[in-house]
């Protein structure tokens, strides 16, 4: 990491034959890369050099049975499964929006952060969620906003999300983490890490990926699909259709290659398939608990 490093390139070079090489209709900006990459970079090097990553997703012990994931919607809808919950005896990850709203039913296993800005440290810096931190574990992207760390006073552990090739890796090497495939949002996030620590089967709670009205979206300026679903119509944007369609290919592969059974117990959204069955949260307990 020196300045005086004189390994240093003035850019990195592509070792194949080729001089010079020209776009094609195959290439395509990543609006998300462009834009988000020095904010990255930014949070990186100032958590390395100031708090550390001492502890991360390796470090995690295996699941033996069920988790489930809790994410906050738009709609509400996960309010009417809040007193359910509390019958849940497995292993609870909840993305770090939700967590206030489930601490009064349920102390989850993990909270989970992938969101770089700065905007998150409003769902830690709370009365409410400085209580329980001792008793949950919050596992944080290495490129996390640096003051929403250091608001968690409980245990954390990290991981660098895959980015590309070249830039993971050299991420890797610096801050001695494991690379997670985030899947691009966090509740995606979360079902990557409850597959990799073992979990069978994967419940989801208030993952909708989509509006009941589109005076809800984020995304007011863009084109929304309208979804006529066995819940009512839905509107989802291009962002959370990318995460909807990420889930659901995820959840054909972790059946393929492992047997992983996913239930979606929202009893809302769009993010439904022939690997993602609907289910109610006391049905999910009841048989899996």
């Amino acid at each position: 990491m020196s300045k005086y490093n004189r390994e240093k390139k003035t850019f990195i070079a592509n070792t194949d034959s080729s001089v010079i090489e020209y776009p094609n209709e195959t290439y395509q900006a990543n609006p998300t890369l462009l834009e988000k990459l020095p904010e990255w970079l930014r949070n990186f090097k100032t958590n390395f050099d100031t708090i550390g990553f001492q502890r991360h997703i390796g470090d995690l012990p295996k699941i033996k049975g069920s988790a489930l994931i809790v994410d906050h919607p738009f709609s509400g809808s996960l309010e009417k499964h809040l007193n359910a919950l509390q019958k849940y005896t497995g292993t609870i990850f909840t993305c770090d929006r939700a967590l206030y709203k489930i601490l009064p039913y349920k102390i989850p296993t993990y909270v989970v952060n992938v969101d770089s800005s700065y905007l998150c440290m409003s769902f830690f810096d709370r009365p409410d969620v400085r209580e329980h931190m001792k008793d949950i574990t919050a596992i944080f992207s290495a490129m996390t906003f640096p003051l929403t760390i250091r608001t968690w006073h409980g245990k954390r552990v990290f991981f660098i999300p895959w980015i590309d090739d070249y830039l993971t890796q050299s991420l890797m090497a610096i801050a001695k983490l494991p690379a997670l495939n985030a899947g691009g949002c966090v509740h995606n996030t979360c079902y990557a890490l409850a597959y990799a620590l073992g979990a069978n089967p994967i419940g989801l709670l208030g993952i909708e990926n989509s509006y009941d009205d589109l005076s809800q979206t984020e995304y007011p300026d863009v084109h929304h699909e309208k979804i006529e679903t066995q819940f009512g119509t839905r509107y989802s944007d291009p962002a959370y259709l990318h995460y909807a369609n990420i889930m659901l290919s995820w959840a054909e592969v972790f059946y393929n290659q492992s047997k992983v059974q996913t239930f979606n117990c929202t009893q809302n959204g769009i993010t439904y398939g022939k690997h993602i069955r609907e289910i109610s949260l006391e049905s999910f307990i009841a048989d899996f608990c």
